[in-house]
């Protein structure tokens, strides 16, 4: 896949491309504008890459996830790009605990690892916004890509949005797998 100063969308599950409104509404109701102050406040910041091992727990995750309580996911990242490892709620094993020890969990069941080929420079972030429900990703490379994620609530459909400034085009790489 090459991207150029447009607009891509990912999508598990589905290919198409299409947006949805916002979870939150915009409105003046006095619940919204609570949060919509808080919105600082409800944004978790990296600004370097975080592995797979470092964010690897029997517990609660240690990094990003989302999730619409069917499916979740939980996130690691290079500077190039990042990986969401998905989990269904009802897709589990005895041989496994929960995060609190007490029974029968989730298990991991696959994924999708998203890279951009290109040079690692400065300008790596990312963020789990709560408030909007997403991920994003502003790759630490020469030619920056930017990665929204976020998850539909009814279906379970996971989509990362691609965009990049850059005029001409740049290799992205979209692998999936199946944990074994």
């Amino acid at each position: 896949m090459k991207i150029c100063n447009i607009h891509y969308s990912v999508i598990l599950g589905i290919a198409a491309l299409f947006s949805l409104p916002g979870c939150l509404s915009q409105g003046n109701n006095p619940d919204d504008l609570f949060f919509q102050n808080k919105k600082k406040m409800l944004t978790a910041r990296w600004n370097s890459p975080f592995s797979q091992a470092e964010r690897a727990s029997k517990h609660a995750p240690k990094g990003p996830y989302l999730g619409n309580g069917d499916v979740g996911l939980v996130s690691y990242t290079s500077e190039n790009g990042q990986t969401l490892q998905l989990s269904k709620v009802d897709f589990i094993t005895d041989s496994w605990s929960d995060w609190a020890g007490t029974g029968p969990a989730a298990l991991p069941v696959g994924g999708v690892s998203i890279s951009v080929q290109s040079e690692p420079a400065e300008g790596f972030c990312y963020e789990m916004r709560q408030l909007d429900a997403e991920l994003y990703m502003h790759t630490g490379t020469a030619e920056p890509v930017e990665m929204t994620t976020w998850m539909t609530m009814d279906e379970n459909y996971v989509v990362t949005e691609l965009t990049t400034a850059s005029e001409h085009p740049i290799d992205v790489t979209v692998m999936t797998y199946a944990t074994q």
